[in-house]
C-alpha cells in the first residue's frame, strides 16, 4: 500500500509559516534588525507530525519582555547593536547605563505566533481531509 503524501497540509504549514512571518514582522515595524533576521522552515517527522520552526536572535527575549532596570546590561550586544545603527563607540557607558538605571520597556510579540496560528484550525482540517480523500480515491476505491 503506498504512503500518504499530504500535499495539501504541507502546502497550507508553509502558506501559514509565511503569514505568521509577515504579522509578526509588521508588529516589529520599528526594528528592521529583528523583523528581518525572523526565519521559518516548516518540518515533517515521518510524514504526520508538521511543526513550522521559527529561528529568531537572542535578544528577541528583551524586545518582548523588557529588561528591569538594576544592572548595566553586557558590553558586547550593545556594540553589536552600535555598530549597525552606525552610533559613535564613546556613547557605549551612557548608553549602558541609561539601561541599567530605567530598563527597556517591554514591546511584547511572542503571542503573535500562538495567536495567528489558531486562526487556522479550520484550514487545517480540511487539506488533512482533502489528503486522505485523494489517499483513499487513488489507493483504497480504485
Amino acid at each position: 500500500m503506498a504512503e500518504i503524501q499530504l500535499n495539501n497540509v504541507n502546502d497550507l504549514f508553509n502558506k501559514i509559516g509565511n503569514n505568521i512571518l509577515r504579522v509578526v514582522q509588521n508588529k516589529l515595524s520599528y526594528t528592521e534588525n529583528l523583523k528581518n533576521d525572523i526565519k521559518f522552515e516548516v518540518t515533517n517527522e515521518k510524514n504526520v507530525i508538521y511543526k513550522i520552526i521559527y529561528t529568531l536572535p537572542s535578544y528577541s527575549i528583551f524586545v518582548d519582555k523588557g529588561r528591569r532596570p538594576g544592572k548595566m546590561p553586557p558590553e558586547a550586544p550593545i556594540l553589536s547593536w552600535m555598530n549597525r545603527k552606525n552610533i559613535d563607540i564613546k556613547y557605549i557607558w551612557p548608553i549602558r547605563k541609561k539601561i541599567g538605571d530605567e530598563g527597556i520597556k517591554a514591546r511584547p510579540f511572542f503571542y503573535l505566533f500562538e495567536e495567528e496560528f489558531a486562526k487556522y484550525k479550520n484550514e487545517l482540517i480540511k487539506a488533512f481531509s482533502d489528503d486522505i480523500a485523494i489517499y483513499f480515491r487513488s489507493n483504497i476505491i480504485n
